[in-house]
């Protein structure tokens, strides 16, 4: 479908799609959970009765739960060495409570404050289209193999502990080492085999669903190879209005009413604002807001605060503050200055002009941190198109 005619119009989800999608993680989790009773039966049974103080008690839960968390650090490591191995660029590690992203000045530590990213993220993307589908299942192998390898060799590595021969004599430092061993390797086995599940979590695919798309082929293997594509320009400098358009063609099919294809239109969308094209940027900005049922829950927000921002420019103040209301405050993902620039475009339509200034200065200072080269260019053109505004009106 071309940019120029966007539907306003979308698929109905099955309701039972949601079901659908967890049916595999309860599967799989349960059947992780069966093994790790099986095998914590067996160890009561056949370890002798260790006697723990309480502190070394805690020490040991808190040793385990060091090594559970390494788990995903090591999980989101794959993904992204994965993506060195072909060339891709790195740009987001997140991993617990950290958050790890590249802006214009290089890398920087934040606080993650999304509890739905806690189980870890990584982002990494092409710098160029060769071969772009083949490269980016390099990326998502990278993840479950180096769970599954790193899992098994630190269970290779506590067998030859010989913890089964623990006793009350053996050095506590043995069994934290054990303990450390055992968690991680049976956790970091069970993230890379559960992660291998095809389905959702948080409104992404796994790397087992994306795993299929891209070794399937296809029209969706060709689309999601052209998202990838289209984000590894942005963060190559290249603005949306410059974006291949054969990219965004291929990136609108199929029409399947995905999660996927609502990322191709909000590309569109950029490159129409971008652009100038404010008949076809309407158009899209209907469609996806018809469509926030499918959007990722962590990015709901983000694209509340887009259409806040846009309308506001438009001139229709009244839905403007809807979807900033809507956003009920929440953090833009991957766009912390979003917010402030919404917040500006409607001060500025409603006469504070004060107010506007000092949250057209936040959102310039935000716009620091973007690790989004080309996005960040549209963005410093539209701010300065409302200080322009701003300016204007007090004069």
């Amino acid at each position: 479908m071309s940019a120029s005619t966007p539907s306003t119009t979308s698929p109905t989800r099955p309701w039972w799609r949601p079901l659908l999608e967890v049916l595999p993680f309860a599967i799989g989790g349960g059947l992780i959970g069966a093994l790790g009773v099986s095998v914590g039966e067996y160890v009561g049974v056949s370890v002798p009765s260790l006697d723990f103080s309480s502190g070394q008690t805690v020490l040991l839960l808190m040793v385990a739960c060091v090594a559970l968390i390494n788990t995903i650090v090591v999980h989101e490591l794959g993904h992204l060495l994965g993506g060195a191995l072909v060339g891709f660029r790195a740009f987001l590690l997140i991993v617990g409570p950290l958050r790890f992203e590249r802006s214009s000045s290089g890398w920087r530590m934040a606080m993650n404050r999304s509890i739905a990213l806690a189980g870890g993220l990584a982002g990494t993307a092409p710098t160029d289209t060769h071969r772009v589908r083949q490269r980016m299942a390099v990326v998502i192998a990278g993840g479950p193999i180096a769970s599954v390898i790193t899992g098994v060799i630190a269970l290779a590595w506590c067998a030859s502990l010989r913890p089964l021969e623990f006793d009350i004599a053996t050095p506590f430092a043995r069994v934290l080492w054990a303990a450390a061993l055992t968690a991680y390797g049976f956790g970091s086995v069970g993230i890379g085999l559960l992660t291998l599940v095809p389905g959702r979590t948080a409104g992404f695919r796994t790397d087992g669903a994306q795993l299929l798309t891209f070794l399937r082929g296809g029209t969706e293997g060709d689309r999601a190879a052209a998202l990838g594509a289209l984000v590894g320009q942005s963060l190559s400098g290249v603005r949306p209005r410059d974006y291949a358009r054969d990219l965004l063609a291929t990136a609108r099919l199929p029409e399947d009413g995905s999660g996927e294809e609502l990322a191709a239109w909000q590309l569109s969308l950029a490159a129409a604002v971008d652009a100038g094209e404010d008949d076809v940027a309407r158009g899209l900005l209907e469609r996806i807001l018809g469509a926030l049922d499918r959007v990722p829950p962590l990015t709901v927000a983000t694209q509340r605060y887009d259409a806040a921002l846009l309308l506001a420019r438009w001139g229709d103040l009244e839905r403007a503050r809807e979807q900033l209301a809507a956003a009920r405050n929440a953090p833009a993902f991957a766009a912390e200055h979003l917010p402030p620039m919404a917040r500006a475009a409607i001060a500025i339509r409603e006469g504070d002009l004060v107010g506007a200034r000092e949250l057209l200065a936040e959102a310039r200072r935000l716009l620091e941190r973007s690790f989004d080269p080309g996005g960040v260019k549209m963005s410093r053109d539209i701010l300065d198109t409302l200080d322009r505004e701003a300016n204007s009106a007090i004069s």
